[in-house]
């Protein structure tokens, strides 16, 4: 894990030397569709600048599906199997995933070719590549790199008489019950997706989810169970949070902040915009990941990936060098508040003009990256699956946090053993 400095002075040493200079168009690529498949979330105007002046540089109709992340998959898998695919497609948990059942197209001659112009890798952040690789070779190039940390309510917290954010477990439930005590708002709102906070909790309580050597998972060790059944008891026990609402999106917790009634979410970049649109003179501001044994949260993001068997793969490239430049990088943090892959947008102006931004590319040095399985292609069933079941049975109180981890790790290591 990077300390502070290390990804400070990493980042600012990238400097605008990398990847500064936006790609010369292309000579047109032949014409025809070019169909992608994105998150609402991540549809901003500075991509669809990108996307029509691709179109009229190419030569090309690019078109654009928006899905949430359940529903894509969900399309791409039965898009693989039909042989109706997006040429370009945003993805990132269950990209490992569907390169090895030969989904995805390898980027490695695009990379041979066109690598040191865009500035890849060495001008990617380190942890940004690692997840795209399989086999040997790269699937993905990251588009988006972000980290879940803690949002507060600056008033509601002055008003508990609480002085600044929490930085421990301890100091988050004690501010929680005197925002709940004194101001009779909530002071915490779960996320209800495995994906996000949960998993934050884990990696501050230094758990290890899976042992490589025995290639078992070891997440109902005694730091695991504490760790899910502190979040159950923030719910059930001190009632200072309510219990979280099955959504396949992220804007819950938001919502309820935003309304003011929460003092403390812990989220990620992608509600930023939403905040400040929703509540534009709401007094807030983010806090580092909060610290159980250590202080760590996870590196999340998305990356775009171009399908095995893609009509157009080479205008798809060509989308993916313009979209990941550092000025598009740039650009899209301004509109949207969110984090980029890439060192050399660290020194962007348009991160030092926005104080949240910038402090989120601080706190970005004590990240850990999500769980990975053997060969990732049980990510989605055994990490948002069978987890999200057990921690739906502690978070709703059928079971405490020992029996559910103890028989989410019995069925997930029988899945385990069936695909190594």
């Amino acid at each position: 894990m990077m300390n502070r400095r290390q990804f400070i002075q990493g980042t600012l040493a990238a400097g605008f030397a990398l990847g500064a200079t936006p790609a010369k168009a292309p000579a047109a690529t032949g014409g025809g569709e070019v169909k992608l498949y994105w998150h609402p979330g991540h549809y901003y105007r500075t991509y669809r600048d990108v996307w029509a002046q691709a179109e009229k540089d190419l030569g090309v109709k690019i078109s654009v599906e928006q899905f949430q992340w359940p529903d894509m998959r969900t399309k791409l898998l039965a898009g693989f199997t039909a042989g109706a695919v997006p040429d370009l497609m945003e993805g990132g948990l269950w990209t490992l995933e569907f390169a090895k059942n030969g989904y995805l197209e390898p980027l490695d001659a695009y990379i041979a070719k066109d690598g040191k112009a865009m500035g890849y890798p060495e001008d990617w952040i380190s942890q940004a590549p690692e997840h795209n690789f399989y086999g040997g070779k790269i699937y993905g190039i990251q588009l988006h790199l972000t980290c879940n940390t803690l949002f507060y309510n600056v008033k509601l917290l002055e008003k508990a008489g609480v002085a600044k954010p929490p930085t421990t477990w301890q100091e988050f439930l004690a501010a929680a019950q005197a925002v709940k005590e004194k101001t009779g708002a909530w002071g915490y709102v779960p996320e209800y997706q495995v994906s996000q906070a949960p998993t934050a909790f884990l990696w501050q309580n230094d758990v290890q989810w899976w042992d490589p050597k025995t290639r078992e998972l070891t997440i109902n060790s005694p730091e695991g169970v504490e760790a899910l059944q502190f979040q159950a008891d923030l719910v059930r026990k001190y009632k200072v949070a309510p219990e979280p609402q099955p959504s396949v999106g992220y804007e819950g917790p938001a919502n309820l902040f935003i309304a003011e009634k929460v003092a403390m979410i812990t989220t990620g970049p992608w509600n930023i915009a939403p905040i400040r649109k929703g509540a534009p003179n709401l007094v807030w501001s983010i806090a580092p990941p909060l610290k159980g044994k250590v202080q760590a949260t996870y590196y999340a993001g998305v990356n775009v990936s171009i399908s095995k068997d893609s009509k157009n793969k080479d205008a798809a490239w060509e989308i993916i060098k313009r979209i990941t430049t550092v000025e598009v990088e740039g650009a899209a943090t301004k509109e949207a508040a969110m984090l980029m892959p890439r060192k050399s947008w660290v020194s962007r102006p348009e991160v030092a003009a926005d104080p949240i931004v910038k402090k989120y590319a601080e706190i970005m040095s004590t990240v850990r990256r999500k769980p990975i399985f053997p060969f990732d292609m049980l990510m989605a069933e055994v990490y948002e699956k069978m987890f999200q079941e057990a921690y739906d049975n502690v978070m709703f109180g059928k079971m405490d946090a020992k029996e559910a981890l103890d028989r989410y790790v019995r069925a997930g290591n029988l899945r385990l053993k069936q695909n190594i």
